[in-house]
């Protein structure tokens, strides 16, 4: 991918007018905002083909199947149709209904009529500077749902979508948290026998975040207190007397505190938990049935050396 970017760097640099797609030639005043118009191509000579990838596409396509966890991946071919035509059939079952904007892309039409679909149509806005049909408000999108309830009704495909993004979404979650500054622990709290799922993120929230549990899990430290700190300040009401913590990784699992009391557990098996490049601490609260899970990182001596080593 950092290949890529640098071919296109250069080709940016370059004085070259494109006849190539897309339409707008580079020229700024075409779009609104900032958008990087200068290296915006389609498939010229020297940049590979999307078609038959050989070169930069394919390496940046292999790149992406790893990070995912798949077999193979690939990247949208003759701009957004491809895409929209494989996201509509995989998303809304055959002979289904689906909720549209009555100025959308042709290809949405396109899948419509091969997957022999029925549009409920939402029209959008008009953006009175430029006399064009704009965005489409939240509220139009919620009333044509409520109109439509079948638009919205889950099935089989519906679930498979709905764990597949999860599992995507946590991957890279995890793997943004666990490429904090100077880091060398990806660490994961989890709050179970919640009362609320509000209740459960506030509290995982306050703990995966507090600087001096973030230190003592770089310091392999089964400093429970800290745990039950940073949870008394976040501001959710819960009873530390019920408290039970448990620290988990690779190298196994371990109950730490029963009811807000310490064990007497092994701080030699604790170290060993928590040396691992992935850490998860589990409070169960006894209050109810919900639960949530946050993710951050250690903070290291490294942390500070890169923060203070520049200005921003």
């Amino acid at each position: 991918m950092e290949r890529l970017y640098r071919k296109l760097e250069e080709y940016s640099r370059a004085d070259y007018y494109p006849f190539h797609m897309p339409g707008h030639k580079r020229n700024s005043a075409s779009v609104r905002g900032e958008f990087p118009l200068e290296r915006d191509i389609t498939e010229i000579e020297g940049f590979d083909n999307l078609h038959h990838p050989e070169d930069l596409l394919l390496e940046a396509q292999q790149n992406v199947a790893k990070l995912y966890g798949t077999r193979e991946s690939f990247y949208s071919v003759n701009g957004s149709t491809a895409a929209l035509l494989a996201a509509i059939s995989a998303a809304v079952p055959r002979n289904g209904q689906i909720l549209v904007a009555r100025n959308c892309h042709k290809a949405v039409y396109h899948a419509i009529y091969l997957r022999n679909l029925k549009p409920a149509y939402i029209y959008p806005q008009m953006d009175s500077e430029w006399w064009i049909n704009g965005g489409i408000f939240p509220d139009k999108v919620e009333r044509c749902l409520a109109e439509n309830p079948e638009i919205t009704e889950k099935g089989e495909d519906y679930e498979t979508f709905k764990a597949a993004l999860n599992y995507i979404d946590t991957t890279l979650a995890k793997k943004i948290a666990g490429d904090g500054e100077g880091a060398t622990a990806l660490f994961e709290v989890k709050i179970i026998g919640a009362e609320s799922k509000e209740q459960a993120v506030t509290l995982s929230k306050s703990v995966v975040t507090s600087s001096l549990t973030k230190a003592a899990i770089y310091g392999h430290d089964a400093n429970w207190g800290r745990i039950l700190c940073a949870m008394g300040y976040s501001g959710a009401k819960f009873d530390p007397e019920k408290v039970d913590l448990f620290f988990e990784s690779a190298a196994g699992k371990m109950q730490i505190i029963k009811d807000g009391v310490a064990l007497d557990y092994s701080e030699e098996e604790a170290t060993k938990i928590l040396s691992e490049p992935e850490v998860t601490a589990i409070a169960d609260i006894k209050m109810g049935t919900a639960e949530a899970t946050a993710w951050g990182c250690d903070l290291t001596y490294d942390y500070v050396k890169i923060n203070a080593d520049y200005r921003s």
